[in-house]
């Protein structure tokens, strides 16, 4: 891997020889997407060669928007939701900066943030992926910003709520410093295009979660380093895209398919099948209560509530089964069986 020139931020060669590509993916949050392009306002202008938002076929009025107010931007729109992964890798394949900088819509960007990412990769060659403090909408730094590679106790601990309350055990202070990590969030991520090139991208097989940690884990493998950015301040509203589906709870049967493949490309076939294993005792477990809840529900009105849990883990059950679930809600194009 050719390291990058050290030593030449802030001088004006180094500005016009590293530029950065805004990558944006969005799904029907319009006024997310403004502020985030606000917050970019106050970037330093001389980084950003190019803002590119691509839409994954939002009915909210964002390409109108954009093609009306933000003649600027680079608006590639989908006729499908294509997912997070894919539709980056579209961006991706049209950009010409020197770094790519993944951006969700529901965030927001504290003044020179960019310029701090840039500055650190800048220091050494080999950090070719780095991210910034995230901080939740109460302020609170998001866990997931810097991390372990995550493993059968990160899936139990979802499933059991604990990472929430977890919370109150974790330090702030081991999120104060800069650091070499295992894995940033891909809400904001900051890559060298070259690197991200290198790698072919994200896998995009799995249309949400863990194509962040999976591309952490290949830039590690290849040599370059993954570094965690402190004083680089990013806000993350979260999940308002995924909200915003037929039956958000979809996106739970995509975390199972992620981290099944994500166990699989580690090579980890104990661990893979284990997870199998606690998805399947965790549906036997929970669809008897769905069962049991179904009718007084009902009757207090929350029948379209408790049919969506139900739905989702007889659909568990299934795909743990037999590979494979339906699911009427499901997005055209996403998967519905494990990765081969």
């Amino acid at each position: 891997m050719e390291p990058l020139v050290a030593g030449t931020v802030g001088s004006k060669a180094g500005l016009e020889t590293m530029s950065v590509s805004v990558v944006i993916v969005t799904y029907e949050v319009l006024e997310d997407l403004k502020a985030c392009l606000s917050s970019l306002a106050g970037q330093d202008p001389s980084l950003i060669h190019e803002i590119i938002v691509v839409d994954n076929h939002s009915q909210d009025g964002t390409p109108d928007w954009i093609r009306a107010e933000r003649k600027d931007i680079r608006l590639l729109v989908n006729d499908k939701n294509m997912g997070f992964p894919a539709a980056c890798n579209q961006a991706a394949g049209v950009a010409s900066g020197d770094f790519l900088l993944f951006l969700n819509p529901d965030t927001q960007m504290e003044p020179d943030a960019l310029r701090l990412l840039y500055e650190a990769a800048s220091e050494d060659g080999l950090r070719t992926c780095l991210g910034p403090r995230i901080l939740d909408q109460q302020g609170r730094t998001l866990l997931a910003c810097q991390r372990r590679s995550p493993n059968l106790f990160d899936v139990i601990s979802q499933m059991a709520l604990w990472h929430r309350w977890g919370r109150g055990f974790q330090s702030e202070g081991r999120f104060q410093k800069a650091t070499e990590t295992q894995c940033l969030q891909g809400s904001c991520m900051f890559v060298l295009k070259k690197q991200f090139d290198q790698l072919q991208g994200f896998d995009q097989r799995i249309p949400m979660y863990m194509e962040d940690m999976d591309f952490c884990r290949r830039v590690l493998c290849s040599g370059g380093k993954v570094y965690y950015v402190a004083d680089s301040v990013v806000h993350h509203a979260g999940g308002n895209s995924t909200s915003r589906l037929s039956d958000p709870r979809v996106t739970g049967l995509m975390r199972i398919l992620a981290f099944d493949a994500y166990f699989k490309e580690q090579g980890s076939r104990k661990i893979r099948k284990l997870h199998r294993l606690v998805q399947l005792l965790f549906s036997l477990l929970v669809l008897p209560v769905d069962v049991l809840l179904f009718l007084p529900l009902t009757i207090v009105g929350q029948s379209r509530l408790i049919g969506g849990y139900l739905r989702q883990h007889v659909c568990i059950l299934e795909l743990i089964l037999t590979g494979k679930f339906t699911h009427k809600h499901l997005p055209e194009g996403w998967p519905n069986t494990f990765i081969p």
